[in-house]
């Protein structure tokens, strides 16, 4: 992911500046961390992003009207908390915007969006998502066979290794034989609905309450909840089960 990541802006610590895109950057960690839908994070005003200043920093998910109407899951409220190294980023981010606004006599404010078009016209003009899909070409060419995982059939471990499905990258499977004979070490393939999504984050928000958002980095909660969700052995289940819910 990091790889991926530095393919949207990467830091020079010798210089102590950013090279690339910061939006991107910021907008592919933001989609990783938070579990946000594309269409929800493209719809983040500047005044939904509340920046820690001692606290845990959080963005609020508001239904609403869009030029490019992308939609907010169920058209329901929700605040989700991000890292301080996520808010750290928006505040780099947001300065590299306020610069570019004012070199063209234009001031940022809070009913911006956050993620704009920074190098076409119309310019600060709210990011379709064809440009997220157009920035994610640019890093699939990048990278190239980096970002492609390959595994034995499922159905006949003779055939030739074959990419994965998009649907499962998130998943874990120990059916799908191997060469030698064995089985892959893991579970089997679990789905993951929405409320598996919805439990990891409101058990984010019951660690923030108990002030240890940092405890635990998102993609452990969504294993956990899985296993929970599931019924699976796994260790992560016992701990979630301990932290309060929020409700």
């Amino acid at each position: 992911m990091e790889a991926i990541l530095d393919c949207g802006a990467s830091f020079d610590p010798a210089t102590a500046t950013w090279s690339g895109s910061l939006r991107d950057r910021l907008l592919f960690a933001l989609l990783v961390e938070s579990g946000l839908r594309l269409g929800e994070a493209l719809r983040l005003r500047h005044r939904d992003w509340h920046t820690g200043g001692g606290r845990a920093a959080f963005v609020e998910v508001v239904p609403g009207e869009h030029p490019h109407r992308v939609r907010v899951k169920g058209s329901q409220y929700r605040k989700v908390f991000v890292s301080g190294e996520l808010d750290r980023l928006y505040g780099e981010y947001l300065w590299q915007v306020a610069d570019q606004a004012a070199s063209v006599g234009r001031e940022v404010d809070d009913d911006w969006y956050v993620f704009v078009s920074l190098a076409r016209e119309p310019l600060f003009a709210p990011m379709r998502p064809k440009g997220v899909y157009q920035a994610a070409g640019r890093i699939h060419r990048r990278l190239g066979d980096q970002l492609t995982q390959r595994e034995p059939s499922r159905d006949d471990p003779a055939d030739p290794p074959r990419e994965r499905l998009p649907q499962e990258h998130r998943h874990r499977r120990s059916d799908c034989p191997r060469r030698d004979g064995g089985s892959h070490v893991g579970y089997e393939s679990f789905l993951m609905p929405d409320e598996i999504w919805d439990r990891a984050l409101e058990v984010q928000s019951a660690l923030c309450e108990l002030g240890q958002l940092r405890a635990v980095k998102f993609p452990d909660l969504l294993i956990a909840a899985t296993a929970e969700r599931h019924g699976l052995p796994h260790t992560a289940r016992q701990e979630l089960a301990r932290i309060p819910s929020s409700s």
